[in-house]
């Protein structure tokens, strides 16, 4: 080996340990941000409702993980809940749910993914649509006391709906 060949490996070696300690610092500063979501995770799952959790969650600016973690389906009913008794659009969930820092990329059409989680909502009879000057909205229902067997669309929940009717 000559001179040269000693330089060549030593740059290359020194890059790959520069790549390294930057990958390093990279993964501490994640893994910091995780252990803040996992307290402020733990701190907001002592909360008594998802309202009172969001609007800490608001305060908190979390990374999005944390967010994500309770779920599309818990976050659009606590925002159902907190705005009762005003009604809201897909739309201004959307926005509501992009404001607490829910990740919504990982759906190709988050209004179809909202719409359809108002469709659930409202076939378990948790929410209702209320339509104004051709403005159709949806309103939380604090008192709902349907009772539901399984799935929504379970043979003894269509057979419960049929009595209803």
């Amino acid at each position: 080996m000559t001179q040269g060949d000693f330089q060549k490996a030593l740059a290359t070696a020194e890059k790959e340990l520069a790549e390294e300690l930057g990958k390093l610092k990279a993964t501490q500063e994640r893994i910091t941000r995780l252990e803040n979501a996992i307290n402020a995770l733990r701190e907001l799952s002592k909360q008594q409702t998802v309202s009172t959790a969001l609007e800490a969650l608001r305060k908190m600016k979390l990374e999005p993980s944390a967010v994500q973690a309770l779920g599309l389906t818990e976050i659009v009913k606590g925002i159902l809940r907190q705005a009762h008794p005003k009604d809201l659009t897909a739309p201004e969930i959307r926005d509501e749910l992009v404001a607490l820092g829910f990740d919504l990329s990982g759906y190709k059409n988050p209004l179809a993914a909202i719409h359809n989680l108002i469709g659930r909502l409202v076939a378990s009879n948790e929410i209702s649509v209320i339509t104004t000057e051709g403005r159709e909205a949806v309103r939380w229902k604090p008192f709902h006391r349907r009772p539901s067997y399984g799935a929504s669309g379970s043979l003894a929940n269509t057979i419960l709906a049929k009595k209803k009717d």
